[in-house]
């Protein structure tokens, strides 16, 4: 990274800056082609894995069929920082804390897993806990990304 100063290493730290977030940007490639699609999600944090829902057929899983690399980017606080003298563009700045994580995406076919998932995502979206049933879990398409690696970055001054 060029800028280490706004570097984020410490894994407690981008797992908060995801917790945070509501929306994703999903990233994915087939044939060369790159695919990118906000979603919202649950994170599960101690297992490393993103979940969302989605049709059941349709762009997404598609290239995930093709390509099960997937990319994802996760940003907050952001905000837009005004300079002392106004009337310079280039004293102006923005605040951000954002993540960015790779992993494989799988479809979930697991009845049980699927209900986990979304709780996670309901509890990500509300902060609540709803109780879903088995044939609730069965009428959706999630999917699962287990995330390999992250890269966190930010850029808090006022």
């Amino acid at each position: 990274m060029r800028r280490k100063d706004r570097e984020i290493t410490d894994l407690n730290t981008i797992k908060k800056i995801i917790e945070k977030c509501k929306i994703m940007h999903l990233g994915l490639s087939k044939d060369n082609t790159p695919y990118v699609v906000p979603l919202n999600f649950g994170f599960d944090s101690q297992n490393n894995l993103i979940y969302f829902h989605c049709a059941s057929q349709g762009m997404k899983l598609d290239f995930l069929e093709s390509n099960s690399l997937a990319c994802l980017q996760f940003c907050t606080g952001y905000c837009l920082t005004t300079p002392e003298n106004p009337g310079h563009g280039c004293g102006y700045g923005f605040n951000y804390e954002s993540v960015t994580a790779w992993g494989k995406g799988a479809v979930v076919y697991d009845t049980a897993e699927k209900i986990r998932a979304l709780k996670l995502l309901m509890i990500q979206q509300t902060g609540k806990d709803f109780e879903f049933t088995e044939k609730e879990a069965q009428t959706v398409t999630i999917v699962r990304i287990k995330i390999e690696r992250f890269f966190g970055k930010k850029r808090l001054e006022f």
